[in-house]
């Protein structure tokens, strides 16, 4: 239930962007092909993939932020990698999607410049049909057209009921680095 008013959050803030008389009043910026990395390192094996086709909305006159990614468009080296991490791991069919709604704190888009400031980023993290508080820094620079931001934070397996199977535990970490490159445009009047 709680995945649905993610959902409506993230619906909401795109029913924001394409409102042209809220617009107006907001500073609107989005990117549909935000990179979300991850990287497991364990004993016997490391495993990475990526997704260049998040969504991410930013309304940077009240700092709120959502991105959404769809799971099953993470990229493997091996195709088989893919479709365990699909069918086994993240059940991607039951859970399609992963979301992150949340606010960049004290975030200005006046106070920036080709030179990134670390700014914390406070919101719920929604993974595998959990939803769990989330805070952290992220790196972001730009201007009053375009914002771009970085960020790496780690994700524990457990804390999202992801199960590693008992013989893959030395090729699967518990502990999983995630990368988010974004790069957001500020939105037309008329778009």
């Amino acid at each position: 239930m709680r995945s649905y008013i993610n959902i409506a959050l993230l619906s909401g803030l795109l029913a924001l962007a394409t409102n042209s008389s809220i617009k107006a009043q907001t500073d609107i910026f989005s990117d549909d092909s935000v990179k979300i990395s991850f990287f497991s390192s364990a004993p016997l094996e490391d495993i990475s993939a990526k997704n260049n086709m998040a969504k991410a909305i930013l309304d940077a006159s009240s700092g709120e932020i959502a991105v959404l990614v769809r799971i099953e468009r993470f990229e493997f080296r091996k195709r088989l990698m893919q479709k365990h991490f699909n069918e086994q791991y993240m059940e991607s069919d039951k859970y399609p999607e992963a979301t992150f709604n949340g606010r960049i704190v004290d975030f200005n888009v006046e106070d920036l410049n080709n030179e990134a400031i670390d700014y914390q980023v406070k919101g719920t993290l929604s993974l595998h049909g959990i939803e769990k508080e989330f805070s952290g820094t992220a790196q972001i620079s730009g201007n009053e057209n375009q914002v771009n931001g970085k960020t790496e934070f780690y994700v524990m397996l457990d804390d999202y009921d992801i199960k590693r199977p008992r013989m893959l535990i030395k090729n699967i970490a518990e502990r999983i680095r995630v990368n988010i490159d974004m790069n957001l445009q500020k939105r037309d009047e008329q778009n």
